[in-house]
């Protein structure tokens, strides 16, 4: 006996298919957010849109009061507490256990720490850091020297060509780094 279903009654075929693994799942949370993404509603993409915009304004909110309590500190404090509290906001902000000023003299072979702010309990380097040859961070002061942050999330990221810095930071116990030029005549 035939089994015929009436059309529009049919049941969907439920046969377990061979389906090709996904090769990388990043890849595929990424197509299922972009096809999610396509079908919302007008009324939600506005939402997450201010959303994101809220969090953006909250974002320069937090900026703005940064720039200006380090200002207030360099008003109403000595040079030298107006620079530990702004080392201290600035480690807070990143979440850093230290936080440094480096000075280099006039014919840029050398460099030395002028303040450094530490996390409780955490071993001051400060010491370690005086008269060091630019040459032992070449990697780094080049970077910066462009105008570039040097900005390394874990010292396994550094490039081979900054294995010095890789071996110092490694002795020192520093595990990421993120360096600025600010250099004043």
């Amino acid at each position: 006996m035939k089994d015929t279903q009436p059309p529009g009654n049919q049941i969907a075929d439920l046969t377990p298919r061979k389906v090709k693994p996904v090769a990388n799942v990043l890849t595929w949370i990424k197509h299922w957010i972009v096809l999610k993404l396509k079908f919302l509603t007008p009324r939600t993409r506005a939402e997450l849109e201010r959303k994101h915009a809220e969090a953006a304004m909250r974002q320069r909110t937090q900026q703005d009061t940064l720039v200006s309590d380090i200002s207030r500190a360099f008003l109403n404090q000595d040079t030298e507490s107006a620079i530990a509290y702004t080392l201290c906001r600035i480690a807070s902000l990143t979440g850093s256990d230290h936080c440094y000023i480096h000075k280099y003299d006039r014919a840029l072979q050398e460099w030395s720490t002028t303040h450094e702010w530490h996390a409780e309990g955490i071993t001051p380097l400060k010491p370690s850091f005086q008269s060091v040859p630019i040459d032992q961070f070449a990697w780094a002061w080049h970077q910066v020297l462009k105008g570039q942050v040097v900005q390394v999330a874990s010292i396994d990221d550094l490039p081979p060509v900054a294995a010095a810095e890789k071996a110092i930071l490694e002795q020192l116990g520093i595990q990421a780094c993120l360096t600025d030029k600010s250099i004043g005549r």
